[in-house]
């Protein structure tokens, strides 16, 4: 775990956790989703840049990723309000 953290950015949470691992399966199914709003996004990155789990945010209509840990910092920090 020590090695692949070295090289890896969380190797634990994404490899190893058991809670991880139920995690993303129930954020896959989940019924909440983030969606962007694309006519008041105005593709700023901040969405991205405040993300603990390094997803691109800005990329996706919905955040359909399985390391998304539901934090909603990504909708708080948006200056648009254009995610929810």
């Amino acid at each position: 775990v020590l090695i692949g953290s070295v090289f890896i950015d969380r190797f634990f949470c994404k490899y190893a956790c058991p809670l991880g691992a139920v995690l993303g399966i129930t954020s896959k199914i989940g019924l909440t989703k983030i969606k962007l709003n694309e006519k008041t996004c105005t593709k700023c990155g901040l969405c991205s840049r405040v993300c603990p789990a390094n997803i691109k945010v800005t990329a996706h209509s919905y955040v359909k990723s399985a390391e998304c840990i539901s934090c909603n910092k990504c909708v708080e920090k948006c200056p648009k309000k254009s995610k929810h």
